[in-house]
């Protein structure tokens, strides 16, 4: 590999990672924002927040499964210059998705209250997190939308829509959540279900800005001409791919439930810490996070082409890359961990919890457990669902699940303990997704 050839690289690598870093910075940027919003309220109302996160995550995980497959199919198809295919695989990804986003709704939205205390016995932590989650499940269904269309032009190389339609989803968040949470001017003082309702706003703002880019003329994907039916065999064939994403996905928001459950039952004082601690590790790791983008491209596209020697090249130049962003990550999370707590307001013993946590995260990255998604999205873009299933949503149950359960409830040990012993699964994973990529069963054209 040439000097000539790795500076080439990197410069395709930040051409295609950069808009998806800036969309992504721009909406943590956001959410931390607002976390720190509640957090001038009482740590219990990041604590009810958190509850609605594992909301989320579970819904998430669901829509992310049945459009992962339907991502897959348009990155080849679009590689393969095929117009008609990727427009139909397209349109029938976001009919589904809307239906899973409405069921959703609907579930979180009359089942707020018995959900959040599957997590919580705090009156005054549940008397923050059930309004806020009922208001913020309205936020389901345009999210599977900005999901299914940002998704197909982020893999598709057009990132820079992703980016706008995130900038504009953060202006609004942002604006809406100080008017609503603290009643500025004529707006009503809403407390934390502000900074849901405002999240609600700044969806929908996201979804009409998507339709409007969607129905412009020189647009890549085209609602408005009439394609015929997928095949049957075709359509057949993309579920099959989704089925395993799907069924990995729920196990693994299935996992992280119970994770999440055994955090509270070892010490619910301590469950503010984990959005800080997760918001700020997104951030630091966000340039990881493009990388998804770029091997939809520079690995997709290139499968869709029948290149499977340059898919597999590029494959191995992305994993250096972003291994050793996560190296200087971990180091500024480890450097500023005494500082970071103080932004959202912890205090006490909270903030030291949230500092060790913070520790945890960057030592455990460090050893590996960072670059997971570049082995799970390798795998993801090439079809090979069923290592992905065994990589993500099997593991999850056999490993952070089961250590969980052990540690909390079987052999007790502290919340750090807990959280450390979860933490390191992730280090185990990455050799576990080293391995899966080798046998190069994701190295085959789909188109």
């Amino acid at each position: 590999m040439s000097k000539k050839l790795d500076k080439e690289f990197l410069k395709i690598f930040f051409q295609l990672s950069i808009p998806v870093i800036i969309s992504e910075v721009v909406l943590l940027i956001a959410n931390n924002a607002s976390t720190a919003m509640l957090g001038t309220l009482s740590e219990k109302a990041i604590s009810g927040f958190s509850v609605s996160n594992q909301a989320f995550d579970i819904y998430s995980m669901v829509i992310l499964g049945l459009t992962g497959g339907f991502h897959v199919y348009i990155a080849q198809y679009y590689g393969s210059q095929n117009q008609e295919k990727y427009n139909q695989v397209l349109r029938y990804g976001l009919k589904l998705a809307l239906a899973v986003g409405f069921l959703c709704t609907a579930a979180f939205l009359f089942f707020a209250d018995p959900f959040s205390r599957l997590f919580l016995k705090d009156p005054e932590t549940l008397a923050y997190a059930i309004p806020y989650l009922r208001i913020f499940s309205l936020t389901f269904i345009p999210y599977a939308v900005n999901l299914v269309v940002s998704g197909a032009y982020s893999i598709i190389g057009k990132a820079r829509i992703t980016l706008y339609a995130g900038a504009l989803n953060c202006g609004v968040n942002l604006l809406f959540c100080y008017l609503l949470v603290y009643g500025v001017g004529f707006f009503p003082q809403m407390g934390s279900e502000g900074a849901a309702l405002s999240l609600v706003i700044a969806r929908l703002a996201e979804t009409v800005f998507l339709y409007f880019v969607v129905n412009r003329k020189n647009s890549e994907f085209r609602f408005r001409l009439k394609y015929p039916p997928l095949k049957e065999n075709e359509l057949m064939r993309i579920l099959r791919t989704s089925a395993p994403l799907i069924m990995n996905e729920c196990l693994f928001a299935f996992a992280f439930m119970i994770v999440f459950m055994n955090y509270s039952y070892v010490g619910e004082q301590y469950l503010a810490c984990i959005p800080v601690v997760t918001l700020i590790t997104k951030l630091v790791f966000v340039p990881s996070t493009g990388a998804g983008s770029v091997i939809g491209v520079m690995v997709g596209g290139q499968l869709g082409r029948g290149r499977l020697e340059e898919a597999r090249e590029n494959m191995q130049k992305i994993r250096k890359t972003c291994y050793l962003i996560i190296i200087l990550g971990c180091t500024l999370i480890a450097l500023c961990s005494p500082w970071i707590p103080k932004l959202f307001s912890l205090q006490g013993d909270v903030y030291e919890m949230a500092v060790k946590m913070l520790l945890v995260k960057a030592f455990c990255s460090a050893l590996g457990g960072g670059i997971t998604m570049v082995f799970y999205n390798t795998l993801r873009i090439g079809g090979d669902t069923r290592s992905v299933f065994f990589l993500d949503g099997f593991f999850s149950c056999c490993f952070p699940m089961l250590l969980s359960l052990l540690f909390s409830r079987v052999l007790p040990v502290s919340f750090l303990g807990l959280y450390f012993a979860v933490e390191f699964c992730n280090v185990i994973k990455s050799l576990l997704g080293s391995f899966f990529v080798k046998k190069e069963k994701w190295l085959q054209q789909l188109s």
